[in-house]
């Protein structure tokens, strides 16, 4: 490891330490029977033939955008790459990931092959290298960083960056980057030949059309799994249960680990695998050869003039419809049946998939930015700049809570808030539960921050909301939430909770009770509960109103159910999955406003409208005028 030189390392100098008995790291042991044999795997790959070829680029060039074809193994084997190169100037090197789940297993994976242990030499929580996995995604939080280091790297020609995407969108972030910087470099996968075929003219019955296809294939085509890509969960529960003649297991977000790990395991059956669009890049699956894609996804969408959430069923992007294709064809040659129509697929479908700071609201990515410095963010350069309304209405947003002020300016608050690990948001929800005494309940639901905890596994939904009636509170879906928070894992799946959630939360939590101790040092947490605390509830509606109040309710008078948001004065309901249904409060605050079809109000909680003037008493208080 003594002759390698930082940025000269070739990729014979890295193998030879690689296939070496002795362990590199640690000196006095040897390396372990496994290690051997997962890097006889790694050598296997196509990406090990282009090591010197991408150290070459690597050596070449402040800015690397690696494009890459599924089953390429990016994630874990460029860092391992980078590593050798940088060993010299002893920094680290940071990989990022828009899924938390690809984070962890990306940590495990690459510790495993390197025969080191993840927390020591390889971690996931000045570095050398930053890489950036997934940015055809256009994750919020990915365009963000893309944007402060292109700043990074006009004051640091030392630091690296490799922008790595499984689609052909590598031309916009080499425009981004500019050509004296940025070259581009590209890999390919183990993919076979896949034979893509179009239906001939539209159907109206897609859905059954896919079911009777799987059917078909199953019955007279060759042996190898079969892929569906449906559009939500619940059509892949129902064709579950119409294919259950078949080896069938569902693929979605929203299912337990446990259930998701499931198709990756070996079987000596043909095996039907029913998915959303998380099967497109983000768990690859081992022994699919027959792809049905029925062209549809939810797609997430934000409308600023009414702060609303859209999700709506719309056809895919054609670099979607690429990676789905390729989930084929990794062991053998391929098929994909496109139930739609070539003419659609090249007229009425975008090239990629929309990036995300066009379908979210961006207050949170404001408050950072401005905390960093950028005091003008509608001059940053963001790869794709967001709309001028959605940015004034995250402007508008941060100043109603008192995060800047009347100037644009970030106020000493706004700054506080910007350091949690959160929604800033939640800052003076955590404030005013610290004044009531009720500040470690305030924690968990801003971990929480709107995740759903509830299971409703089709066919079992039934027993599934009877189970969660046990934690309902009838004057608050946040405090509902707090009721099933402390449960164990066993508990949780007997009672339908997500176990995955609530661990991440209670991580979050902890985290932020760290940062909430560095912002207030006097801070202890109260001990306070039901039993000791007449005012438990009382304290912690009054603390969630202190930071929703702009996000405020009356009860209308069309009925029960039927509320109007003070903000925008729209007619909305409570979602059913709510146990505020029916109980008619007066006035009510919500956590998220969506529509799919109908209006709806999730996350609720019941206030009363005292509480409301206080907080309207406030110099940031125009929030209540009705526009």
């Amino acid at each position: 490891m003594d002759k390698l030189q930082r940025n000269k390392t070739t990729a014979a100098q890295a193998i030879a330490i690689e296939d070496g008995k002795d362990h590199p790291f640690r000196p006095g042991e040897t390396h372990s029977t496994k290690y051997f044999d997962l890097l006889k795997q790694r050598r296997a790959l196509p990406v090990s033939a282009k090591r010197q070829e991408f150290l070459d680029a690597y050596h070449q060039h402040q800015v690397i955008v690696l494009s890459s074809e599924p089953g390429s193994e990016r994630a874990i084997q460029i860092p391992q790459f980078i590593f050798f190169d940088e060993w010299e100037g002893n920094g680290k090197i940071a990989c990022t990931h828009t899924h938390r789940i690809e984070v962890a297993s990306a940590a495990e994976r690459t510790a495993a092959e390197m025969d080191v242990h993840v927390g020591v030499e390889v971690g996931f929580a000045m570095r050398a290298c930053i890489i950036i996995d997934e940015a055809h995604e256009r994750a919020l939080a990915t365009d963000m960083l893309l944007g402060l280091l292109k700043v990074a790297i006009s004051q640091r020609t030392d630091l690296k960056v490799v922008v790595m995407l499984a689609t052909s969108d590598a031309q916009r972030f080499l425009d981004y980057f500019g050509d004296k910087k940025a070259t581009h470099f590209k890999l390919v996968g183990q993919n076979h030949p896949v034979q893509i075929t179009y239906i001939k003219e539209p159907i109206l019955e897609v859905f059954s059309a896919a079911l009777n296809l799987a059917k078909y294939i199953h019955e007279k085509e060759e042996d190898g799994d079969i892929l569906i890509f449906f559009s939500s969960a619940a059509e892949c529960e129902e064709a579950c249960l119409l294919l259950r003649k078949l080896e069938v297991l569902p693929l979605y977000s929203e299912l337990p680990e446990k259930q998701k790990s499931r198709v990756l395991q070996k079987r000596t059956k043909r095996m039907c695998v029913c998915a959303t669009n998380i099967a497109e890049a983000s768990m690859i699956v081992d022994g699919i050869v027959h792809i049905i894609d029925l062209g549809k996804a939810k797609h997430n969408g934000y409308n600023p003039r009414m702060r609303l959430d859209t999700l709506i069923t719309g056809p895919i992007s054609q670099a979607a419809a690429r990676l789905r294709a390729d989930c084929a064809g990794r062991n053998k040659p391929g098929f994909c049946y496109r139930l739609y129509t070539y003419k659609s697929f090249k007229e009425e479908t975008k090239a990629f998939s929309t990036p995300k700071i066009h379908e979210n609201g961006i207050s949170e990515f404001i408050s950072k930015l401005k905390a960093m410095g950028f005091d003008n963010v509608a001059e940053f350069d963001f790869v794709d700049p967001p709309h001028p309304e959605i940015l004034f209405r995250g402007l508008e947003d941060l100043g109603h809570i008192g995060y800047i002020d009347s100037k644009g300016a970030i106020t000493e608050r706004g700054r506080q808030a910007s350091k949690l690990h959160v929604h800033p948001v939640w800052f003076n929800a955590i404030v005013e539960a610290h004044k009531l005494r009720c500040s470690l309940e305030m924690l968990a639901l801003a971990a929480l921050d709107g995740s759903n905890i509830y299971l409703r596994p089709h066919g079992v939904r039934y027993y599934a909301d009877l189970a969660r009636q046990q934690f309902a509170d009838f004057t608050s879906d946040h405090l509902a939430q707090l009721h099933a928070f402390p449960c164990l894992q066993q508990w949780c799946f007997d009672a339908f909770l997500n176990h995955s959630v609530l661990d991440e939360v209670a991580r979050v939590r902890q985290q932020l009770k760290e940062q909430f101790h560095l912002l207030f040092p006097d801070w202890r947490a109260p001990n306070t509960t039901p039993f000791i605390d007449p005012n438990y509830e009382i304290n912690i509606r009054k603390a969630l109103t202190r930071t929703f109040y702009y996000r405020s309710d009356f009860r209308g008078p069309a009925g029960i159910g039927q509320y109007r948001v003070v903000r925008a004065n729209w007619q909305a309901g409570i979602h059913p999955d709510s146990h505020q249904v029916g109980a008619n409060h007066e006035c009510i605050i919500f956590g998220n406003l969506t529509y799919s079809g109908i209006q709806y109000m999730s996350n609720v909680t019941a206030v009363e409208p005292e509480w409301l003037a206080v907080c309207a008493s406030a110099p940031s208080a125009s929030i209540f005028t009705l526009y």
